[in-house]
């Protein structure tokens, strides 16, 4: 898979993010379920090992990361903003909310991965959990979400 092939999944990935979806919560479980499966299939987590090894010899890492966790990242805070200006989600910073959902999905998940490690939950258990605390931390009081 090439950085451009990368890029067409991670645009279809985003794509989930419509703010439009009147239920929150499958729209975040959806998006979290795809996301997990992206970012521990074998490929990207071979791509990620040798970026962090060729971090501090090369280009490769810095652009790696703009070109994916980055861009990613971009598009999350978006879909927030968009999600904090209806009055959907009650945050200060919609990129920190983007950081924290990102960090709820990828808990115990991603980093045993790229160790060789097992991950220490099933991807759909981590997703209910993470989609679970961002909405108890972020949603309005009394929204009735999904």
């Amino acid at each position: 898979m090439t950085t451009g092939a990368m890029e067409v999944q991670g645009r279809q990935l985003t794509a989930m993010l419509d703010p439009s979806q009147p239920d929150l919560r499958r729209v975040l479980e959806s998006f979290g379920e795809v996301y997990l499966r992206l970012v521990t299939s074998d490929h990207i987590l071979t791509i990620v090992r040798t970026a962090v090894a060729e971090a501090a010899n090369s280009k490769l890492g810095p652009e790696l990361y703009v070109r994916g966790p980055k861009m990613g990242w971009e598009h999350l805070t978006t879909y927030m903003s968009h999600l904090k200006e209806r009055n959907i989600i009650n945050t200060a910073d919609p990129r920190i909310a983007a950081a924290h959902f990102k960090g709820l999905l990828e808990a115990s998940i991603v980093e045993p991965l790229q160790y060789g490690a097992e991950a220490e939950f099933a991807p759909r258990e981590a997703v209910v959990a993470a989609v679970d605390v961002f909405l108890r931390a972020y949603s309005r009081s009394g929204l009735a979400i999904g």
